[in-house]
């Protein structure tokens, strides 16, 4: 409340008619909610921008500044964590279909009646599946929690 009102005087008399006479004022403004006045009030100072005008606003006025276009940034982070999340469940999908493919070639190498060499054979793509899915999973499981770290440090 101090510097909301100034006045001049040459006793001590005339500052508390000040006082009087201004504090109503300041307390009625205090306590008025304003949701009327500020929309008026609003639409004033921004034709007095748009026009150019230089209006000198009084302690109680809030000079007009424009509103930027955007309210909110564009958040990166929320696209990198949604990015990320893709990337990782896609590959985690690849993981999944070289598990299929793991479970075909154990059924080739269950098929009796074939020769020795086609049972090596066999169990070798039986393992290259194997470690192509262990390793899918573990990177896409990596880079899925690592997505979901952004959306949550973030």
């Amino acid at each position: 409340m101090i510097g909301s009102f100034t006045g001049a005087s040459k006793g001590i008399s005339g500052l508390l008619a000040i006082v009087d006479e201004k504090a109503p004022i300041l307390f009625k403004k205090m306590l008025d909610t304003g949701e009327t006045d500020d929309e008026e009030e609003e639409d004033e100072r921004e034709e007095d921008y748009q026009q150019g005008g230089e209006k000198i606003y009084s302690v109680y006025e809030k000079p007009y500044v424009p509103k930027p276009e955007f309210e909110k940034p564009i958040e990166t982070s929320f696209w990198v964590g949604i990015g990320l999340e893709v990337i990782g469940a896609t590959i985690i999908c690849v993981g999944y279909v070289k598990d299929r493919d793991m479970a075909k070639a154990v059924d080739k190498y269950n098929v009796r009646g074939q020769s020795r060499s086609y049972y090596g054979e066999a169990w070798d793509e039986v393992e290259s599946n194997r470690k192509s899915r262990n390793t899918l999973y573990v990177i896409g499981g990596i880079i899925l929690a690592t997505g979901i770290g952004v959306h949550i440090w973030f």
